[in-house]
């Protein structure tokens, strides 16, 4: 067998491997270094190929340096990706000394001095060198999560690297029997042939494994590292099957939250929608996943383990297991931040001593209320009243009595508000607010003037009736009013507040205790 068919054999078994590790490559998640494995075997199958083409005229002659160089760069490139795959940085001095060494002593013994024997023994001698700081790279740069293929692709290298030093030294010793495009079938040879051939095939294996493991490695590192963000995170997880809400896994913070232990929750057959307090927020988390994939800040009420509720905003993604789509859910605990936002919603809107309604958000009420009577043409009264004898009280029991005189005239008030409105069946709710020290207001939409009186006039009775107990003394509590209504369309609240006020003036002024109503405005002008 001739050189050029040894070569062309050995170059299409050397094209092969380039292919697996471009496919390698290619289709696996990229890792730096394999691309370059993939170009130091691409050239030498190059440089087999091109080697071809070597002949006595000038043309041939002028392929020999490209060949050299070409079959001389691949083992450099192994070298280059190893140190790069391994997370080390190559040493580009030596590649670029051994490259040009290797292009000028093909160039002055092909075309200065031709000569076979030289150019064999230098290009085994590079070939050897390469292949030699390949091995070196992968036995000493070698990390755990790839240490058996490492291992297995020094070896591989090493014992590569001595025979193309072998064959290098042999080549300036003994001179072949041959010609450069013979092959002389010795066993040597043939030994030689089949240790090139099986290398290329075990060192491309030994990458191919490398590449894998890593991958493996990887894959492992980020499931773990994925868990441990799974556990980590405070808010509750929840891993179920999207068919029928089986729980696969659940992290620590749901058992925090819903009271189950993993155990109970996963080898306990616990169904996802055992936790929901109301089946349709359910419903509409599926719908809202099956329609778009995924559910985002949806409130609801999850059931505990103890059988109460919770107040929860739950945020849902689909993904598949295997070819089972599930379901990961992160449920987030509100009832706190609920409960703080109700409690600053008081305090911006509730008196801080009677519990009604303040000031500011009475007169938002009342402005909304008249707003819309004006517009459906709908009656509406508004109440003035202050309490009367405030100043005695204090004067006579002490502030803190007086205080307590307030509370009471306040709760009798609620709780006589609330009466008239189970009596009366389904109306605009009644709004009561403390406007200023001892002066109160009330809102009666969907009363006219007469109905609006007779509510004010029983809630005074029923304040005179109930006297307020101070350590044993009764208190005697009672209050004055003037009650307008609304007067047509271009009525404002402005308006009527002014005409309750002038009517609770005139009962303070006619003897207190007593409930005035005001007159219209064409009445009153």
């Amino acid at each position: 067998m001739d050189v050029k068919t040894a070569a062309t054999l050995l170059g299409v078994i050397n094209a092969v491997l380039a292919v697996i590790l471009a496919l390698q490559y290619r289709y696996s998640r990229p890792q730096p270094g394999v691309g370059w494995w993939a170009a130091g075997q691409a050239c030498i199958a190059f440089g087999l190929a091109v080697g071809n083409l070597r002949g006595t005229s000038l043309a041939g002659h002028l392929i020999i340096p490209v060949y050299q160089v070409a079959v001389v760069a691949g083992p450099l490139l192994f070298y280059v990706g190893i140190r790069r795959f391994l997370g080390k940085q190559e040493r580009r001095v030596p590649i670029v000394a051994i490259l040009v060494a290797v292009l000028v002593e093909a160039l002055v013994f092909t075309f200065a001095f031709d000569n076979f024997r030289v150019r064999s023994t230098a290009l085994y001698a590079a070939i050897g060198i390469g292949l030699a700081m390949a091995a070196t790279a992968a036995f000493r740069d070698r990390t755990p999560d790839v240490r058996g293929p490492a291992l297995l692709l020094g070896w591989v290298l090493s014992v590569t690297a001595a025979l193309y030093l072998g064959q290098g030294v042999w080549q300036a010793m003994v001179p072949s029997p041959g010609t450069a495009w013979t092959f002389f079938p010795s066993l040597l040879s043939t030994i030689a042939y089949l240790v090139e051939v099986t290398a290329a095939v075990l060192w491309t294996f030994a990458m191919v494994l490398m590449i894998n493991q890593r991958l493996s490695s990887t894959v492992a590192d980020d499931a773990a590292n994925l868990r441990s963000v799974f556990e980590a995170i405070p808010d509750s997880m929840v891993i179920s099957r999207l068919r029928d809400g089986v729980i696969v896994d659940v992290n620590p913070g749901f058992a925090r939250m819903a009271g189950y232990s993993r155990t109970e929750a996963v080898d306990g057959g616990l169904r996802g929608m055992d936790l929901w307090a109301d089946s349709e927020d359910r419903n509409r988390m599926v719908a809202e996943v099956e329609a778009t994939g995924a559910c985002r800040e949806l409130h609801a009420r999850m059931r505990l383990k103890d059988g109460s509720a919770l107040e929860c905003v739950l945020n849902a993604r689909t993904f598949h297991l295997g070819q089972e789509p599930h379901l990961v859910s992160v449920t987030r605990d509100v009832s706190h931040e609920l409960a703080m936002q109700e409690q600053l919603r008081r305090d911006a809107t509730t008196d801080e001593l009677t519990d009604v309604a303040n000031r500011r958000h009475f007169l938002a009420l009342a402005q909304a209320a008249v707003t819309k009577a004006s517009d459906e043409r709908c009656p509406l009264t508004i109440t003035m009243l202050d309490m009367d004898g405030l100043k005695v009280i204090n004067d006579t029991f002490g502030h803190a009595c007086g205080d307590a005189a307030l509370v009471a005239f306040a709760d009798v008030l609620a709780v006589g508000l609330r009466n008239v409105e189970l009596s009366v069946g389904p109306q605009e709710p009644a709004a009561l607010g403390r406007v200023g020290g001892d002066e109160f207001a009330l809102l009666l939409p969907g009363y006219d003037s007469a109905s609006g009186f007779d509510v004010v006039e029983g809630l005074r009775r029923v304040v005179e009736d109930s006297p307020m107990d101070f350590n044993g003394e009764a208190v005697i509590l009672t209050f004055s009013a003037g009650v307008a209504s609304i007067d047509g369309a271009d009525d404002s609240l402005e308006a009527m507040l002014a005409r309750a006020d002038s009517a609770l003036y005139r009962a303070k002024r006619t003897g207190r205790n007593r409930v005035i109503l005001a007159q219209p405005t064409r009445l009153e002008s």
